[in-house]
């Protein structure tokens, strides 16, 4: 009868303690096996000229776990954080590594706006907002003052006529003509100004390689007669060119 009760007495007992234990053996399964899926390698491609953007994913990702990590939600982040961002690749690669492959875009002009200027990208991202321009970089003159109070930094402006010229001013400087200004006047005139007082002209009316492919020609034959031109108007059917 004692030992009756005794055993009784035991089974309470576990049946007290087990969901306890229960409880305390999963807790402790969960942080190990969230420990063993923590982000400990960051394997990073990419050119890091512009910040120290290692630091910047070594802060984000390390210790994330890699169980609860979306790739496209932190590639998604990535970019609309950091405006000089292109492209960015996240991978896992279980139990604790990340590699990361990423793209900085390169400054390719500024524009004037209401309190200063904007740095752009080539496919017209603002990558930074300065009072001031010290960047050796084109400068485009658009024929309304971008307004700053409506724009910021990571921002698009989405104007066809400002996406073409930034088209051409990687084709010009292609061609190793140095470009200080840019005046978008109008629809039917982008007026690119070259050093030594010669200008290029351009249409966003007009398809960018009918207008293009014929510069080059043209420079090659006024390099071999040794002439310099005023200007090139390549807006019509035939190009126009003023000595």
């Amino acid at each position: 009868m004692r030992q009756k009760k005794l055993f009784q007495s035991f089974f309470r007992l576990l049946k007290k303690i087990s969901p306890l234990f229960l409880f305390f053996l999963f807790l402790f399964s969960f942080l190990c096996i969230y420990h063993f899926f923590q982000v400990k390698v960051i394997e990073i491609k990419g050119e890091f000229s512009l910040i120290d953007f290692k630091s910047v994913l070594a802060n984000r990702l390390k210790n994330k776990n890699l169980l609860f990590l979306s790739e496209k939600e932190e590639e998604k982040k990535i970019k609309n954080n950091y405006p000089y961002v292109e492209e960015v690749f996240i991978k896992k690669s279980f139990p604790d590594k990340i590699f990361v492959q990423i793209k900085f875009y390169s400054p390719m002009a500024v524009i004037k706006n209401s309190q200063g200027f904007f740095i752009l990208s080539s496919d017209g991202r603002i990558l930074q907002t300065v009072r001031e321009k010290k960047v050796l970089l084109p400068t485009i003159n658009y024929y309304q003052l971008i307004n700053s109070l409506v724009y910021k930094t990571g921002d698009w402006l989405d104007f066809y006529d400002l996406k073409v010229s930034l088209k051409l001013i990687k084709k010009i400087e292609d061609l190793n003509l140095k470009i200080n200004t840019v005046d978008i006047e109008n629809e039917d005139m982008i007026s690119f100004n070259l050093n030594d007082d010669q200008e290029i002209l351009f249409t966003s009316k007009k398809e960018i390689e009918k207008q293009f492919f014929p510069i080059s020609i043209i420079l090659r034959q006024l390099k071999v007669e040794g002439r310099k031109f005023k200007r090139i108007d390549v807006r019509f059917d035939k190009p126009i060119i003023k000595f």
